[in-house]
């Protein structure tokens, strides 16, 4: 790997640890101090956000493409046209879709979702908040895709790590002194409003003298960023909004509000896996992206290294959620959460275990071979299996059957889109990438699982104990992998990361300014 990928990728490692490091000290806190209630409703309002960021059309991630292309071909005369044009869509759409979505909230709250009639009136001027922040969060992905497409990926890492602290520690702050969940939401859209602002500065100050930032139009550029961008929106919008967030609404549908805030704690807490697979996914983005037009060959190994890495990263975080959930819940949160949550967390784990790793064949296939549509037909395929098998199951085993479906609609995807781009992409047979990428990992899991649950299980008895027995298992989990997975060389190369996760600090915001 170069030393550009090692920085960026252990400045996302970095940042995501972080990340979940303010996670494990929130939620404890919002889910005691807002109840099940209102922390569902919580939910309802970042799945409402996560809907409406549809209005992107796609164009932040398409103007990374290529932006990263020029960029590659040191060729950056089509930047500014980019620039400028994504900038006209977001901000238009974006203001579109907060009039939609504030026209919208009163019937959310009292038509769509089950919310009983004395917090209606709340939940209305929640989702109402939730529109106001449409645009900070378009204006984000826009300048994350600008930013990207230029691999400076370590500044974004560092920015969010900030933009995250303040969300967190301004939410606990609020609850510890008397707030509910409508001060969480104003805090939230406020943070969007900081973090839009300093990636807008930057991007300015980045592309000073070369480009100017603002608003224009060039309609082939906007063809050329729509064609991409509308496909790219409808895969994203199957994959990363209703597949994701069909879960919950069809739960606040039919089941009370509770039940969605113990779904959500359980989803919250497996969630945190994606933090490692978005680190590893937002480094090999432009990577994919130049390489496709540059170095077949190159792009290959790549894809090998980013499926090996994650592999690695994630199985054996799932394998500890599995083994412990119940321990973690209950001294943790509270034992009625481990009651309602135990089997769902092990579900949604292996789910979002296996979200993690489709997260590496998506990448390929939107940067590398521009063909969206396909990711879209596999989502597509899947969130019929998923609402389907959700609304059947829902009814038999409530939230765990709502959790079974979402992993059983995972699995079907990460065969069908690891099968597509070993045949199609990087011509490497399916069985030969499961050896060099997943085996390791999950026999390292499989011995390292079997050994805590019957072993270390039955010796834990309160919440360090979790915590001591994640550490140490999750160590020799690695020790093990290291062992299995990698020859002499690359173990080198995997030391070199490590050294460039510590060297990945907030000097890296210097080091980006010089390489401008």
């Amino acid at each position: 790997m170069s030393s550009r990928i090692i920085k960026n990728l252990g400045s996302g490692l970095l940042a995501q640890a972080w990340t979940v490091l303010l996670g494990l000290v929130a939620l404890p806190v919002l889910v005691r101090g807002l109840g099940a209630e209102h922390y569902g409703l919580l939910a309802l309002s970042l799945a409402l956000i996560g809907f409406a960021a549809v209005a992107d059309l796609g164009v932040g991630r398409a103007a990374s493409k290529f932006i990263a292309e020029d960029y590659e071909r040191n060729e950056t005369g089509r930047t500014e046209r980019f620039v400028r044009t994504s900038l006209t869509v977001s901000i238009v759409s974006g203001l579109i879709g907060t009039v939609v979505l504030l026209l919208l909230s009163p019937v959310l709250a009292r038509r769509v979702f089950s919310i009983r009639p004395a917090m209606q009136a709340e939940a209305q001027l929640v989702f109402a908040l939730t529109a106001i922040g449409l645009v900070p969060v378009l204006l984000r992905i826009l300048f994350d895709g600008v930013l990207a497409g230029h691999h400076r990926i370590a500044l974004l890492n560092m920015t969010n790590m900030i933009a995250n602290t303040l969300k967190v520690g301004l939410s606990i702050g609020a609850i510890l002194t008397g707030y509910s969940v409508l001060a969480i939401v104003v805090i939230n859209v406020a943070v969007c409003f900081l973090h839009a602002i300093g990636l807008g500065w930057y991007t300015y100050r980045f592309f000073s003298g070369r480009i100017r930032i603002a608003f224009g139009w060039d309609q082939r550029i906007a063809r050329q960023l729509l064609e991409l961008g509308l496909i790219s929106t409808l895969s994203w919008v199957l994959a990363n909004v209703i597949f994701l967030y069909a879960d919950r609404v069809i739960i606040g549908m039919f089941l009370p509000l509770a039940m969605v805030g113990y779904y959500t704690m359980a989803f919250d807490i497996a969630s945190k896996q994606w933090y490692i697979s978005s680190s590893v996914s937002q480094t090999f983005f432009p990577v994919f992206s130049g390489q496709s037009v540059t170095n077949q060959e190159a792009l290959g190994q790549s894809y090998i290294h980013a499926a090996k890495a994650l592999a690695i990263l994630v199985t054996g975080a799932t394998m500890l959620l599995v083994v412990f959930s119940r321990e973690l819940l209950t001294y943790w949160i509270s034992p009625e959460a481990a009651a309602h949550g135990t089997v769902p967390l092990m579900l949604l784990g292996m789910g979002i275990l296996l979200s993690c790793y489709v997260t590496i064949p998506y990448t390929a296939i939107i940067s590398a071979s521009t063909r969206p549509a396909v990711c879209a037909a596999i989502f597509g395929a899947a969130i019929v299996v998923h609402v389907g098998a959700s609304l059947w199951w829902l009814r038999l085993w409530d939230i765990v059957g709502v959790a079974l479906a979402f992993a059983v609609a995972y699995s079907c995807v990460f065969i069908a889109s690891t099968w597509w781009v070993s045949r199609n992409l990087i011509r490497i047979p399916v069985s030969l990438l499961l050896r060099r990428c997943f085996a390791a990992p999950w026999m390292a899991a499989g011995a390292c699982g079997a050994a805590c649950w019957f072993l270390v299980r039955p010796l834990i008895h309160n919440l360090a104990g979790v915590g001591l027995a994640f550490i140490l298992a999750y160590l020799i989990y690695l020790g093990l992998c290291v062992r299995a997975a990698y020859n002499e060389e690359e173990r080198r190369r995997g030391w070199e990361i490590g050294r460039g996760i510590f060297r990945a600090t907030p000097k890296s915001l210097v080091v980006a300014r010089q390489e401008r």
